[in-house]
């Protein structure tokens, strides 16, 4: 498959009323997945029939909530088969199981898209810390790799504070998940990319900031301080994703520069609502996903 390119169609307001359709032309495509021919095309085939599957599904997609559900889906189903890759048969580590417990969540039509883009971000967490895993293991230097991903898994594990009603419970667990998968996303940049600490401690320094901001603000209800935060944890996911494809071993960096200009460049537009941009940011990260999910599985660069 050869690259795509970014065409520059957009709508206004952003993404309404055929959000799918102007996401699609807005990102879509730009990240083509030129693989590498190497053996075992296995991987290969499994990420590209997800990349057009997503395309599919974003198409006929007209909500916000829909879309960044959706996205946030592959993703994590991309980065679970590239998790997949780093363990052997007999490995106690089963994706099958994972993957059967995510449809299980997206065929239940009582499920909100709340609720399925959370179940989506645990199986998201759970493949980065497959991966994290495997690749602290291949280094003999990060023993601090256990120790913090032995502190994140804890607090994985932890039940989210009751709340009245249903609706107030998933929308804390979705900023939960979201803020679980901004702290583990960090830990894949150092391991893979040691030469990113600083432009990644700037990452996580607005990250925190931010956070602390809206903890702060009393002008906005809770929801709408609970959607400022997904916000802010899919943005710093975006952006340590985005500085892994552009670290020097990446055999991504200028895909990547582009689409990260192009998400810049979107999602600053003066109409897009916190919806939007959560929703855009995580298309993004999704097209990102797929050829880099395909290189932390150990397939270097064309040579």
């Amino acid at each position: 498959m050869g690259r795509g390119h970014l065409r520059k169609t957009r709508c206004r307001p952003p993404f309404a009323p055929a959000f799918g359709f102007c996401l699609t032309t807005a990102v879509i495509g730009l990240m083509a997945l030129n693989l590498w021919a190497l053996e075992g095309p296995t991987l290969e085939v499994s990420l590209a029939q997800l990349k057009t599957e997503l395309e599919v599904e974003l198409a006929g997609a007209r909500e916000q909530k829909t879309v960044a559900a959706l996205a946030v889906k592959f993703a994590s189903v991309a980065w679970a088969k590239s998790a997949q890759t780093h363990f052997s048969a007999d490995s106690p580590w089963r994706v099958e199981a994972s993957l059967a417990a995510l449809n299980r969540e997206w065929a239940d039509k009582n499920r909100s898209w709340t609720s399925r883009e959370t179940a989506s971000l645990k199986l998201y967490f759970e493949a980065l810390t497959a991966i994290c895993l495997a690749l602290a293991q291949e280094n003999k230097e990060a023993a601090w790799a256990f120790v913090e991903l032995e502190s994140l898994i804890k607090e994985s594990q932890k039940s989210p504070s009751a709340k009245d009603n249903k609706i107030d419970q998933e929308a804390e667990a979705r900023v939960t998940w979201s803020s679980r998968l901004a702290a583990l996303t960090p830990i894949l940049v150092r391991l893979k990319a040691r030469d990113q600490t600083a432009a990644l401690n700037e990452i996580l320094d607005q990250l925190v900031q931010q956070a602390k901001s809206l903890a702060q603000r009393r002008d906005i209800h809770s929801q709408g301080r609970i959607e400022l935060l997904c916000l802010n944890n899919a943005i710093a996911i975006a952006k340590s994703h985005f500085l892994l494809a552009r670290s020097p071993a990446s055999p991504l960096a200028q895909d990547a520069e582009t689409l990260e200009a192009a998400w810049a460049e979107q999602i600053k537009g003066a109409n897009n609502s916190v919806a939007d941009q959560i929703a855009l940011t995580w298309v993004t990260t999704a097209q990102l996903t797929f050829p880099l999910a395909y290189w932390l599985a150990g397939h270097p660069p064309a040579k």
